[in-house]
């Protein structure tokens, strides 16, 4: 049974984040108050000194704000109540139908911008949100959409995929506006955290153009929650407009879903389910103007490493927000306890377990998925705390990139002139932000380590900050503890998968030493591309022959323009005699199945990026096409077992584009 996205099932009561997690505080008596008389407030650039989320609506509109001019009162200077009443006007107060669980669906006259539907994951919908019925979101996003981009309304009509449409491109909203049951009432919120960004505390940072929607419980009983990004501003975007352009959406969006094709879910992550172009939303970035989109995640919470160092921050360590205010917020006990409640409840952990163990379990997850980061060389570019999941899965897509040319030192982000979160770094960047949860959370287990006692509430009032200062201390002496953990659940997860790409069985530290070190210091040496020789590696047959004239060796070095063949050559003679010595055929024919034929290159992205900016004639459907070989990155696309010489006539068109895209590209956009 499914429902349209209004009428999916909310989670009980005492699981919403709402019901369990304190809102910032607010001078309006209800957020239905905020919204009819001061809607500036819920935008407003504000450091707040307590709370985790802040309310806000979906509005994808450019910042500063553009008031209409009246005629012959050109030059009139608009006032406060001015600009009030007239974001009053695009507030979603007007209820256009009932929803599950109390809820509503709201809008306005005034909120029909054109959202086009440009991207749609199926694969999303059927493994995570099965019980949402999308109509036919799956087959309109392969239709031509010139003409929608003009009027931002598709041919056909679905009533549900309309509805889906509507609420992902920020135009409806799902709430309860009850103002006398506090419990029922639900409204969009984005969170507030803090989080070190290069090494330096940066204060409150917050979610500043990501607003959640709404969680929903799927089938197999788990609670997700739906989060759009670049609907526009919320308190925590300082100057910023709280909008996404169409390329950053782009790249998260295929990203994301990328990620999680890989086998056994070794590259953990959130999920994207649709990107909506706001086709006339001009954003302004750096480069100049830029078309705005909204893309839809997915996540059980989206609640990070910076959700508790906000609440803790580090002594001593001051920023200033733009208001003037400093961002330094003091010692929120008592919140810092309903935090650890709700996300040890999304860990699927049992709420008596003990703060120190939640911490294990979150830096276990993220030791993992740090393994799966380098064993499939994907980079992420700004490990930052803010940006690191308590659940262990990737959350952010900014600068990311996937490995070509293999190089241990590659830094996928421009902005990182020191090489910090370098790919060699990215194990070390993650125990880092695990540290720091590690000192965030110290009091609470400080406290519970010396009353062997979980923390009640109210169970650092009145205690004095020596008594604090000593729960800290206690918690300190865990770090190496912590980190030893780290380190050996990396190395077990890092050496099973590059076992299963290799076909070693039951992997040990010293197949580590003599292959697979050795094979990467090789692929570096000789600028080898990571993903192909593995694949061309998996596709071989005998291994019996290791002459440095046989055939299979110039298949192996066919992704390297620059190697010196002859060297190549002879130094992969010699670890192929040690690798069928440990590996056998019939070890070898699973190894397909972990090493992808399709990678997410950054030439791909750029291609498609480029094609949907301008509007080409079907570039929805290329769009489609990257997304549907992303979420199959392990199938033989493009006729693999064709030779080169028989493709030209052995191949179909749509064969020879799934060909050209499995390819590396121009020299100029290797990594």
């Amino acid at each position: 049974m499914t429902s349209s996205i209004s009428q999916l099932p909310l989670p009980p009561v005492s699981q919403r984040i709402q019901t369990r997690l304190t809102a910032c505080p607010s001078s309006q008596p209800s957020y239905h108050s905020i919204l009819l008389n001061n809607p500036s407030t819920q935008r407003r650039t504000t450091t707040f000194q307590s709370g985790h989320l802040s309310y806000v609506t979906p509005l994808p509109i450019s910042f500063p704000y553009r008031l209409p001019r009246v005629e012959g009162a050109e030059d009139k200077a608009y006032t406060t109540e001015d600009v009030e009443k007239w974001l009053t006007s695009r507030e979603p107060l007007e209820r256009s139908s009932e929803g599950k669980d109390g809820l509503g669906l709201y809008s306005n006259e005034n909120r029909k911008w054109p959202v086009v539907l440009l991207g749609f994951s199926q694969k999303c919908l059927d493994e995570v949100v099965p019980h949402l019925d999308a109509g036919d979101a799956a087959h309109i996003v392969l239709a031509d959409y010139n003409k929608q981009v003009e009027t931002g309304v598709e041919e056909k009509r679905n009533s549900a995929r309309e509805e889906l449409v509507g609420v992902l491109g920020g135009r409806e909203v799902i709430m309860n506006l009850n103002e006398t049951d506090t419990e029922e009432s639900y409204h969009p919120w984005s969170l507030r955290y803090g989080g070190r960004q290069f090494g330096q505390w940066a204060g409150q940072l917050g979610d500043g153009r990501a607003i959640s929607l709404l969680e929903t419980v799927n089938p197999a009983g788990e609670i997700q929650e739906i989060q759009i990004k670049g609907a526009g501003r919320t308190p925590f975007s300082r100057r910023a407009d709280g909008l996404a352009v169409l390329r950053s959406s782009i790249r998260e969006f295929l990203g994301s879903e990328y990620a999680s094709a890989f086998p056994e879910t070794t590259l953990p992550t959130s999920r994207a389910l649709s990107l909506n172009l706001i086709s006339d939303l001009p954003v302004n970035r750096e480069y100049g103007w830029e078309k705005g989109a909204i893309v839809s995640r997915l996540a059980p919470t989206f609640l990070r490493i910076g959700s508790f160092e906000i609440l803790n921050p580090p002594e001593n360590e001051f920023v200033f927000s733009l208001m003037g205010d400093s961002a330094y917020a003091g010692d929120e006990w008592n919140l810092l306890r309903d935090l650890t409640l709700v996300v040890k409840d999304r860990l699927g952990s049992d709420p008596k377990v003990t703060t120190w163990e939640m911490v294990r379990e979150i830096t276990r997850r993220n030791a993992s998925m740090v393994a799966g980061w380098q064993a499939w060389g994907f980079m992420h570019g700004v490990i930052n705390t803010d940006n690191v999941s308590v659940l262990g899965i990737c959350i952010d897509y900014g600068p990311f990139a996937f490995m070509d040319k293999f190089n241990l030192d590659h830094i996928c982000n421009h902005s990182d002139d020191s090489g910090r979160y370098s790919y060699r770094a990215q194990p070390e960047m993650v125990f880092y932000a695990m540290s720091a949860l590690l000192k965030a959370t110290s009091p609470l287990i400080g406290y519970e380590e010396s009353h062997s006692a979980l923390a009640p509430a109210g169970w650092a009032d009145e205690v004095d900050n020596s008594t604090i200062d000593s729960w800290k201390a206690l918690a300190s002496r865990k770090e190496n503890d912590l980190e030893d953990e780290f380190w050996k659940v990396y190395e077990e997860k890092y050496l099973l998968i590059m076992g299963k790409r290799l076909g070693i069985p039951s992997p040990t530290d010293r197949d580590k030493l003599n292959l697979i070190n050795p094979l990467l210091s090789l692929l570096q040496r000789h600028s080898l591309d990571f993903h192909s020789f593995f694949r061309s590696l998996a596709l071989l047959g005998n291994l019996s022959s290791f002459s440095t004239d046989a055939p299979l060796l110039d298949k192996l070095l066919a992704s390297s323009s620059h190697c010196d063949q002859r060297s190549a050559k002879v130094e992969l003679v010699d670890w192929l005699k040690l690798y069928s010595a440990r590996v056998g055929e019939g070890e070898r024919k699973g190894t397909k199945e972990w090493n992808p034929r399709f990678v997410l290159r950054q030439w791909i992205l750029e291609e498609v990026i480029d094609k949907c900016e301008r509007g080409e004639v079907g570039c929805r459907r290329d769009l489609a096409r990257i997304l549907e070989m992303a979420s199959n990155p392990f199938r033989s696309w493009g006729g693999e077992d064709v030779s080169d010489e028989e493709a030209e006539a052995q191949l179909s068109t749509e064969e020879k584009e799934e060909r050209r895209l499995c390819g590396l590209g121009a020299e100029n956009m290797l990594g």
